[in-house]
């Protein structure tokens, strides 16, 4: 994670190497990625982040990248991360790895009283849709 460290730049000009660089650099890979994400999940459109921009930004522009990327959800998949393929499955059950410490049985639960019954709601109240 080369990116969560002050040794990912060199001060805080506008050259390649300092921090605006290197960090506008990745927000628009990132931002590159999502583009394409969002095209192959089938999106219509795509609007582009704001730009990080540099040191002598304006502050609406910042404000601007910053609560893009405070409310940011990706649209990728990361399945490529998955440890199994799901779809190479024999079945769906769940097989236990005998390598994990076995927990003991634990006591049944107290009973629980019966609920108290619900007050009789009018018809209109259970109607699912038209026809029901």
């Amino acid at each position: 994670m080369p990116y969560f460290t002050a040794a990912a730049f060199r001060g805080f000009g506008d050259d390649e190497g300092s921090f605006y660089g290197v960090f506008g650099t990745l927000f628009a890979a990132l931002d590159a990625q999502e583009q394409h994400a969002s095209l192959a999940a089938g999106k219509e459109s795509f609007k582009m982040a704001p730009s990080l921009g540099d040191s002598g930004a304006a502050w609406e522009p910042v404000r601007a990248f910053y609560a893009h990327w405070a409310l940011f959800a990706t649209l990728k998949t990361f399945a490529w991360a998955d440890e199994y393929n799901l779809a190479e499955a024999s079945n769906r059950k769940v097989t236990l790895d005998p390598k994990l410490p076995s927990f003991p049985n634990l006591p049944n639960p107290p009973n629980i009283p019966n609920l108290p019954n619900l007050p009789n709601l009018p018809n209109s109240c259970m109607t699912l849709g038209p026809g029901s």
